[in-house]
């Protein structure tokens, strides 16, 4: 519930990597997918697995794939 105050999603990536750039004054941007929803935060049948991570992961690769595509475009 705590962290449900502050946001839907909480990702870990890029954090240093987006401090550091801002540090550096580097424009950053970041396009993420969420591959393993609370992982060890919130209850999930069955437990999570690596499989499944990546069967997520795959799951996103199209929706990925086509914004960067319309990006380039």
């Amino acid at each position: 519930r705590v962290l449900g105050q502050f946001a839907d999603i909480v990702g870990m990536t890029m954090a240093n990597e987006a401090t550091l750039c801002c540090e550096a004054g580097i424009p950053v941007a970041a396009l993420c997918t969420v591959d393993n929803y609370a992982n060890g935060v919130a209850a999930q049948e069955p437990g999570l697995s690596y499989e499944a991570i990546i069967g997520n992961i795959e799951g996103n690769r199209e929706m990925v794939t086509d914004v960067i595509m319309r990006l380039i475009r």
